[in-house]
């Protein structure tokens, strides 16, 4: 795959160049890599212009041990951006939609739009007062329990059940299982932008405003607590399209990526023949 050094490590990515398409950038989801997107990536091609990289520790690239998982993250997605024509539209799925907020907040100029496919924000149910956030923060105690007791394949369960998966790894392939378990350890590096409330943490007010169009994607079947975090994102942007995948659980990219790829062209169709619309008004 191409990549480059960035922020200090090795960064690499998969690349679907489309000449004349909207630049694109995908951000998978924790314990996955970039082929995460595969089926939507093939749904796409020739509509955008696509970059997904592998986040720190995943895939193909290192991690800088000099600095946090978001940090590098946000560098990685930094460099990539400045190397696109124009505006990038953000699809992030899970901790991959809440680097893609964070980004939207940070360089709102640089983003085109934003496609949300159940970003982890579990700050914004604390809070709201949500009782649903109490159910997770049970089941993320267990989880941390067992990785601070470095009860690594427990915690790899643990974590697992949270997001609404079969959480026995002997479900998996021997190489899923042990990439999962090696990199169980990057879940709580990424506590800061998922769940550490205070400064710094996304808001209802950052959300609402945001200047650019949103998409909020969801599975059906996935935990109450990240349809509440969706819900909560919905509050803030009444305006935004959201889709509810049926039969699908918190990886619908992955397991549905049919309906995930209708519903972003679906968006970005509309945004275009909008803006279209906008410059056709004469002043």
């Amino acid at each position: 795959m191409p990549g480059a050094e960035i922020a200090g490590a090795r960064t690499e990515w998969r690349a679907h160049p489309a000449p004349d398409a909207p630049p694109a950038i995908l951000l998978h989801c924790s314990l996955a890599h970039s082929g995460a997107w595969a089926g939507v990536l093939q749904h796409l091609a020739g509509r955008l212009s696509m970059l997904a990289p592998d986040l720190p520790g995943h895939g193909g690239t290192g991690l800088v041990e000099d600095t946090t998982f978001l940090a590098q993250s946000l560098a990685i997605l930094d460099a990539l951006i400045d190397h696109q024509t124009g505006p990038v539209h953000l699809i992030g799925h899970s901790f991959g939609g809440v680097l893609a907020v964070r980004a939207a907040r940070a360089w709102p100029e640089r983003v085109a739009s934003l496609t949300l496919i159940e970003p982890v924000l579990m700050a914004l149910l604390e809070d709201a007062d949500d009782p649903r956030f109490a159910a997770e923060n049970t089941l993320r105690t267990r989880f941390t329990a067992h990785l601070e007791a470095g009860e690594m394949a427990e915690a790899a369960e643990a974590f697992l059940a949270l997001c609404g998966m079969d959480a026995r790894l002997d479900h998996l392939d021997p190489a899923q299982r042990d990439y999962i378990v090696e990199r169980i350890h990057l879940i709580g590096a990424a506590d800061e932008a998922i769940f550490a409330a205070g400064p710094g943490q996304v808001t209802p007010a950052d959300l609402a405003a945001l200047p650019m169009k949103m998409l909020l994607i969801g599975g059906a079947e996935t935990p109450a607590s990240i349809t509440a975090v969706l819900d909560r994102i919905a509050a803030a942007r009444p305006e935004a399209p959201r889709l509810t995948v049926a039969g699908a659980g918190h990886m619908a990219p992955i397991s549905h990526p049919t309906p995930v790829a209708e519903a972003i062209l679906a968006f970005l169709d509309e945004e275009a023949a909008s803006a279209e619309a906008r410059r056709a008004i004469p002043g």
